[in-house]
């Protein structure tokens, strides 16, 4: 497929060669000790949840249905299912063979799962070097992603095919990233949002690369070559996609109105709140240099001063006057994601306090940011979260997975709070685990 590699078919670079903090400042972990540690924490949780609860949970119901039609030969497009069955297909064929069961499809979910953990520390490693230990357990314990691990949901598939695909343009193996990728987004519509991103990083890469090595010999046309060679399977991906969804007539079937893609103000209140839960040990450590040195531009410029507050106080009382739960199914408490949504709505109280933190968060947030080396990356990565999240009519963490995954790539914290935000991420996750395998049930038990 053309993956050739020569020297001007470089991979791409999401950051410099330690977008971590080196091995010493980190306290590094063993990469390969940490992928054993990563492997060993999915399979648990996948056991105890099989021992522990052998009933469907939540959309399991759903995806195992199509499964045991596709299992016994009729792959007729179920009316039913609010997405492209390509999961479903791919899970029907072990389905046949030992049965299409509960249990075979948590199977499948966790061979996925391991196969992109393998390939995520893979690329931990392409970015971070020897300080990929810490990025690896953050990969594999994301609270958002870790109780999908072992369900029969489409994430593990997603996650496994995405992360294939990123890998290999990391290697410069653009062409061959074809494949995974658009099985990804068979599996996942959404999911043509992120090979657009590879497709704009992969150029910007190679727009690079021509200002620092010239071709004088060829001018331009090597230039477009290049370009070309190492964006037009992406670019396939994106055209394959469109003309399929305009000839399903959108993402899919989509029978049911709720899953119709619209504005919804709630997903970006659920966002900005699964955003500071997650990176809490970050916050607790960058408020008080934050405070800091807003008290220094006070005294430096008080207009700049004043006008941050006013900016915040008006923020506040904007976000809390605007605030809608307009989903039916952000209403049932079966559902962690749907607490907040619903005490916000009921209590002005409530509302008020957690606008207060989601205003807080975007202060040290865009402090954190700017301070980044790859500030205008990381800018541009939150405007293109903003529009995918924009048409998204169901607020739910699921949404977040890869958008938190893509972040913590492109983040660089201080060391001790490296370890810290690990440690967190391993807390929430256990915490998760624990309700999905005691409390998961046909009508919630998580996210």
């Amino acid at each position: 497929m053309g993956a050739k590699r020569d020297s001007r078919t470089s991979g791409l670079r999401l950051v410099n060669s330690c977008g971590m903090p080196d091995e010493k400042e980190a306290g590094s972990l063993s990469a390969r000790g940490t992928v054993i540690v990563a492997v060993a924490g999915v399979l648990a949780y996948a056991l105890a949840l099989i021992l522990l609860n052998p009933n469907p949970i939540a959309d399991e119901r759903l995806h195992l249905r199509v499964i045991r039609q596709f299992s016994e030969g009729d792959l007729s497009a179920p009316d039913y299912l609010p997405m492209l069955p390509g999961y479903h297909l791919l899970a029907c064929v072990p389905a046949r063979f030992f049965g299409a069961s509960l249990l075979t499809a948590r199977v499948v979910s966790v061979a996925f799962s391991l196969a992109a953990v393998g390939l995520l520390a893979g690329i931990a490693r392409s970015i971070s070097g020897k300080s990929a230990g810490e990025a690896i357990l953050r990969f594999a314990w994301l609270p958002l992603m870790f109780p999908f691990w072992a369900m029969a949901y489409t994430e593990a598939a997603s996650i496994a095919f995405l992360a294939a695909g990123l890998w290999l343009a990391l290697r410069g193996l653009h062409a061959w990233s074809f494949l995974p990728l658009l099985v990804a987004c068979l599996v996942r519509q959404s999911n043509v949002a992120w090979v657009v991103l590879l497709l704009i990083w992969v150029a910007l890469e190679s727009r690079r690369d021509q200002t620092q090595t010239p071709d004088a010999s060829n001018g331009g046309s090597a230039s477009f070559k290049r370009l070309i060679a190492r964006t037009w399977a992406y670019g396939l991906v994106v055209v394959m996609c469109a003309v399929l969804f305009a000839w399903q007539g959108g993402f899919g079937p989509i029978p049911i109105e709720a899953n119709r893609p619209r504005f919804n103000p709630a997903q970006f209140y659920l966002f900005g709140l699964t955003w500071s839960a997650l990176m809490l040990p970050v916050w607790v450590s960058q408020i008080p240099e934050t405070l800091r040195s807003l008290a220094r531009l006070h005294a430096r410029n008080s207009r700049w001063g004043w006008g941050i507050g006013a900016a915040a106080v008006v923020g506040c009382l904007v976000l809390i006057a605007v605030y809608e739960n307009p989903h039916p199914w952000n209403r049932g408490d079966g559902f962690i994601r749907n607490l907040p949504l619903m005490a916000m709505e009921w209590s002005m109280q409530v509302r008020s306090g957690l606008v207060v933190i989601l205003v807080a968060t975007a202060i040290v947030t865009i402090r954190l940011t700017a301070a980044q080396a790859h500030a205008r990356r990381i800018a541009a990565l939150w405007f293109f979260v903003c529009a995918y999240l924009a048409v998204h009519s169901l607020a739910e963490p699921r949404y977040y997975i890869v958008p938190m995954m893509l972040l913590n790539v492109l983040y660089a914290y201080p060391p001790g709070q490296v370890r810290a935000l690990t440690v967190w991420y391993a807390v929430l996750s256990l915490a998760i685990a624990l309700v999905t395998c005691t409390w998961g049930s046909a009508t919630g038990g998580v996210w």
